[in-house]
């Protein structure tokens, strides 16, 4: 090959090395950017898909267990849409030394409970949206059944408000048998045969909860005690009211934002704002509270439990 040809196609080889490096460059530059853009979207769905609930624990053994799971599988336990509604209130009854969440439920005009958005809900919420559709899967030899549990991880007895569906095999003839029930959790998202839920202790079984068969928007609580907005399976947080040590009138009370681990009965303080006659104080675990459910997550919270506090209402008093 004449000279001239070999330096030509040098030439050419190492003008195509640069072509190519300056491609992989630029796609690299693009890689990141996209990078960029779709991580806090990837890291969004996996924080939705793992810590939501969202993998559910069914029995594919347990009767209907392919058509619950479908009907559970969109649900997710979160009480953060509900509060976050501007007609969503807190009241304190002094003299009955109560609070109250006012529009806590929302309901059809057929008197059908709604959740938000059309997945998210608190335990009775959850429970008593799938009641019926779940009957329906079933004949008259199974009873579906609204049941009030006691749960070892997040509810333990005596104060428990964690609703379930107790699904029984109905023979009038015969004495029930416990290898014919099963349990339906859908905050918890699990589903199976009652030897599976030996970590629950069961009450006071209903056709329909109180709230529902009344159509009651509001839920009230005895002082010290309220619902979790949020339960994941390593934790869950709460909102409660409380007396300021052992004071309570009004204006003297407090508002606590609080996590609580696993076997845990003490809960950890993230929000906690005070009333002390014409001083309001908030002490906050900012850092614990972006841990516990994610930075954004948890600004979004703490700046309307801030806003309902303002907006708290004193009655009896």
């Amino acid at each position: 090959m004449p000279a001239q040809n070999v330096s030509m196609h040098i030439e050419e080889t190492v003008a195509l090395r640069r072509k190519l490096a300056r491609y992989r460059t630029a796609f690299l530059a693009l890689a990141f950017a996209l990078a960029a853009v779709l991580a806090p979207i990837a890291l969004r769905f996996v924080h939705e898909q793992t810590l939501g609930w969202s993998l559910t624990r069914i029995d594919p053994k347990a009767p209907q267990a392919s058509a619950i799971k479908k009907l559970v599988e969109p649900l997710r336990y979160s009480g953060i849409p509900i509060i976050l509604r501007k007609d969503f209130s807190l009241s304190i009854n002094v003299k009955e030394k109560t609070w109250t969440a006012h529009n806590i439920h929302r309901f059809s005009e057929d008197g059908s409970i709604l959740l938000e958005q059309g997945r998210y809900g608190l335990c009775g919420d959850l429970a008593t949206y799938l009641h019926d559709p779940v009957r329906a899967l079933f004949d008259d030899a199974y009873r579906v059944q609204l049941v009030r549990v006691s749960q070892a991880q997040f509810f333990p007895a005596p104060i428990s408000a964690h609703y379930v569906l107790r699904i029984a095999q109905a023979d009038k003839d015969k004495e029930e048998d416990p290898r014919g029930i099963y349990i339906l959790d859908p905050s918890l998202k699990r589903y199976g045969p009652l030897a599976d839920f030996e970590d629950y202790l069961f009450f006071d079984p209903k056709d329909r909860l109180e709230f529902a068969r009344k159509r009651n928007p509001d839920e009230t609580f005895h002082l010290g005690q309220g619902t979790p907005l949020v339960l994941r399976p390593n934790l869950q947080v709460g909102l409660v009211i409380s007396a300021d040590g052992r004071q309570f009138d009004a204006e003297h009370y407090r508002l606590i934002l609080g996590v609580t681990r696993p076997y845990h009965y003490t809960a950890r303080t993230l929000l906690l704002i005070r009333r002390r006659g014409a001083r309001v104080e908030v002490i906050e675990q900012s850092s614990e509270g972006s841990r516990a459910l994610g930075k954004q997550d948890y600004q979004q919270l703490r700046d309307r439990v801030l806003e309902l506090f303002r907006g708290l209402r004193i009655m009896g008093g």
